[in-house]
């Protein structure tokens, strides 16, 4: 993987950002392995550019952890959610409600 997105220039086949309207939607085949989206890129050429990005976060996330374990507030932030686990379980059951029952539970949570 890591290989793949440091030599994408040379190990991808197409431009990732370059539309290609004669193969928009095509199958996976010899030409385009993991076949084209609806712009007619080739989906395997952007996978390996997308992970050059992925590894350049997943990269940079223990060093900004490590800056916001710095912060005095990361103090007094865990120290208010330990004293209630409520929004662990709230929070997901929001968003299910909302996704089920769509408008209705917004209008009746949203009202002035």
């Amino acid at each position: 993987m890591i290989a793949a997105a440091v030599l994408a220039g040379f190990v991808a086949p197409y431009d990732p950002l370059t539309t290609d309207y004669a193969n928009m939607l095509q199958a996976p085949s010899s030409f385009h392995w993991f076949g084209t989206d609806s712009f007619g890129r080739d989906v395997f050429t952007r996978i390996i550019y997308g992970s050059r990005t992925a590894l350049w976060i997943g990269s940079r996330l223990p060093s900004w952890g490590q800056r916001w374990e710095n912060y005095r507030c990361h103090e007094r932030l865990f120290r208010r959610q330990d004293r209630s686990r409520a929004p662990t379980f709230h929070g997901p059951a929001f968003v299910v409600s909302i996704g089920h029952f769509g408008p209705v539970v917004v209008s009746l949570l949203v009202r002035e």
